[in-house]
């Protein structure tokens, strides 16, 4: 099964899907370790992690 498809599955199943919020990889690997099947990212997390407000980090400075 695809990552796609399994993160469908997730939304679609009888349990309820809970998606920690990470704004950097430790904060992720945590999350993880944590138990959580998803995780999501903000916007501003990642911007603010990298010193930047919302609007002012391109994606290329994310990768």
């Amino acid at each position: 099964m695809a990552v796609i498809q399994q993160f469908q599955a997730l939304h679609q199943a009888n349990e309820l899907l809970f998606l920690g919020n990470a704004w950097d990889v430790p904060s992720a690997r945590a999350l993880e370790k944590g138990g959580f099947r998803a995780i999501g990212t903000t916007s501003w997390g990642i911007a603010h992690s990298l010193g930047y407000c919302v609007g002012e980090i391109s994606i290329l400075t994310c990768i």
